[in-house]
């Protein structure tokens, strides 16, 4: 497999999970070049010798997210915005009237957002990436324990506190915008 390639094949989603857990369109652009850059590197180091056996996707999002929560921590915050599977649209053209359309109301869903963003805002940062890499990139709990370096089974768990509790909190979000 020719890198390029692999670069194609996994830009969007990349940059997708990075804006969602910076919140900044740039700083996720910025973040997923030093991503491909680092899983560039590996390629040369380590996987030239057969490139075919690597899963490159679980391994690519390991080094987004480390170098996501490296940035974080520089800067000391840390909040997560989700994007609808068409983040392309929304991130180049959000005044589009046909995103906008497709997308229902656009205030309503701003509000549904920053319920969302509060919620996850008070959530343990692993718990969640967790629940960002499960739901918004599809990753399963063995691909999501390989990228955060925890068990399975701490995965399950993760997973199933931070539903529970995610779900409290955004109803408490909820309650407040009425």
């Amino acid at each position: 497999m020719d890198f390029s390639a692999l670069f194609e094949r996994h830009q969007l989603e990349l940059l997708r999970t990075l804006y969602g857990m910076v919140g900044e369109i740039e700083t996720a652009r910025d973040l997923a070049q030093e991503t491909f850059a680092r899983g560039y590197q590996w390629w040369l180091d380590q996987a030239e010798n057969n490139p075919a056996a690597v899963e490159w996707r679980p391994l690519l999002f390991k080094i987004a997210t480390n170098c996501a929560l490296d940035w974080l921590r520089r800067q000391n915050k840390f909040y997560f915005i989700p994007l609808p599977d068409n983040g392309e649209e929304l991130l180049y053209s959000q005044s589009d009237s046909a995103a906008s359309n497709q997308w229902g109301d656009p205030v309503e869903q701003t509000e549904v957002r920053l319920a969302v963003v509060a919620a996850l805002r008070r959530l343990d940062s692993t718990s969640a990436i967790c629940l960002l890499l499960y739901y918004d990139q599809g990753f399963s709990c063995p691909e999501i324990a390989a990228i955060t370096g925890e068990s399975l089974s701490a995965i399950w768990q993760r997973l199933s506190r931070a539903r529970r509790l995610f779900c409290n909190l955004y109803q408490k979000e909820q309650a407040l915008d009425v």
